[in-house]
């Protein structure tokens, strides 16, 4: 018994100080991550732009489906756990893509902006692509945002950039 209550205590304490670090910290946060990925710009455009394949090579994704537009912006909703409503916002040729997260009863929202550029083409005869993401997004409950502190908050690029490089070279991507 004794055990059981200096766990439950230790438990507690733990979730306390997460919880008041995230009270700590600002709602809003940009994390902006890039990689290398070995593969032209032209099939990582094709790649990322096609959401219903999104969990064929992305592991926390359990399905992706296309959905209503929203004020003429196409949409999809892709499960990783829970159903997250996106919206394509903004296209620039095959290089510049933001998706904004179109749910409004998630604890979070924001944008994904997606920058593409060739990667070192004196190496690779132009078969490498430089990906950077920005999110820009807001976190409101405290807990969250303490947890993210903890495991960072470009946690989420990391592992989309890891489950795309590997789509295509079976390696993880490279910062």
């Amino acid at each position: 018994m004794r055990w059981f209550l200096a766990i439950l205590i230790v438990l507690v304490c733990v979730v306390g100080v997460v919880y008041i670090a995230g009270s700590r910290q600002p709602e809003q946060h940009l994390a902006t991550t890039s990689a290398l990925i070995q593969a032209s710009p032209d099939a990582v455009w094709k790649r990322i732009n096609d959401v219903t394949s999104e969990p064929s090579w992305r592991k926390s994704v359990k399905s992706a489906a296309t959905a209503p537009t929203q004020d003429g912006h196409p949409c999809f909703v892709e499960n990783a756990g829970i159903p997250l409503t996106l919206c394509v916002e903004r296209l620039d040729g095959q290089r510049l893509r933001v998706v904004r997260i179109a749910d409004a009863k998630q604890n979070f929202q924001g944008t994904w902006t997606f920058v593409i550029q060739p990667g070192d083409t004196s190496q690779t005869n132009g078969k490498t692509t430089r990906l950077t993401i920005s999110e820009d997004a807001a976190i409101a409950p405290k807990l969250w945002r303490g947890a993210m502190l903890l495991l960072g908050y470009d946690r989420t690029i990391k592992s989309y950039f890891n489950d795309l490089s590997e789509s295509f070279s079976g390696q993880k991507a490279q910062s």
